[in-house]
């Protein structure tokens, strides 16, 4: 069965399993980076907010055996286990409540042109600044809402205040966090270690210590990871202030800022014997192989200087 017809299938299974009053419907929703979705929407009546589920894992789900009235009724509970779109709506349209809670990402701006001139944004080198309303923070992610034109029309408030404010609260509800690029790939290997066999446990200790004192002395030593504590959107982390000079500070260097998707960006001390070209192409390399479409922040790497607290874009490349 291909994708469309099992989109087809379940919006008509999931029309026959729901309550009175409720309307489903298939959509495609524009993410990031122009890219796009198939969804499902489930709502009340006229409400104009519900959620988007999406139907890709569900699609392979079903490929794997998964029968399709399982699925309805997983995304059905979903849909009515999830708080009141009026609720959201009221809530959204007042300011007041929202203030503590708007924030910003940055995200392609050459990517996202269409996007933007639907939104409030700065442009940063080839990047831009947006602003989201965080609804709710748990353990699955980060749920939130873009921020329109039309929106901050609504609430009367100008760019300058948006931007204050996310400022203010997106360092408070997303701290960042900097690890040594030897710590992430040992994370890594640790939560892959649950999946070993007790014989290949036995091993495991010995190898992730050699391997620890093998690369303390490599350049890995010298690079850093850098995002916020929930791991999501930390990208923008790099506009937190004093984050770059603090780092630059203690290393006695300007840094090199090679953004390796949205979520982080990764941070080395500026050498000369380094070839701004190598990392740029490292950068495009596992942009176009590693890292999800709709998830790519830039192929371009930045230059931090510490003497004036600022970064650009590196146009010489060589």
């Amino acid at each position: 069965m291909e994708f469309k017809e099992f989109s087809e299938r379940l919006l008509v299974i999931i029309k026959s399993m729901l309550p009175e009053g409720y309307e489903a419907k298939l959509k495609t929703v524009h993410k990031n980076n122009n890219q796009k979705r198939e969804a499902l929407i489930i709502s009340i009546g006229s409400s104009s907010m519900a959620p988007s589920i999406y139907l890709e894992l569900y699609y392979n789900s079903l490929i794997k055996g998964r029968e399709m009235n399982d699925i309805a009724k997983e995304i059905i509970s979903i849909a009515l286990n999830n708080r009141s779109g009026e609720d959201v709506v009221s809530q959204i349209s007042d300011p007041s409540t929202m203030s503590s809670k708007i924030v910003f990402r940055l995200i392609n701006s050459t990517l996202n042109k269409v996007r933007l001139s639907e939104v409030p944004h700065i442009i940063i080198e080839n990047m831009a600044k947006v602003y989201f309303i965080v609804l709710d923070i748990n353990v699955d992610g980060v749920s939130s809402i873009m921020i329109t034109n039309e929106l901050l029309s609504l609430w009367n408030m100008s760019p300058e205040k948006l931007d204050a404010l996310s400022n203010i609260n997106t360092p408070k509800l997303f701290p960042s966090i900097i690890k040594n690029m030897n710590e992430c790939i040992c994370d890594i290997l640790s939560d892959q270690k649950e999946e070993l066999t007790i014989e290949e446990d036995e091993h495991f200790e010995e190898f992730l210590n050699d391997y620890i004192m093998d690369m303390s002395s490599r350049e890995n030593e010298r690079m850093y990871v850098l995002s916020n504590t929930k791991g999501i959107n930390g990208a923008g982390a790099i506009l937190y202030p004093n984050v770059l000079q603090e780092l630059a500070s203690k290393l006695n260097s300007d840094l090199y800022i090679l953004p390796s998707s949205i979520h982080e960006v990764i941070l080395l001390p500026a050498r000369d014997r380094m070839s701004s070209r190598a990392l740029r192409d490292m950068v495009i390399d596992v942009n176009s192989s590693q890292v999800a479409p709709e998830e790519v922040l830039s192929n371009e790497i930045y230059y931090y200087d510490l003497s004036t607290d600022e970064f650009h874009k590196v146009k010489d490349i060589r």
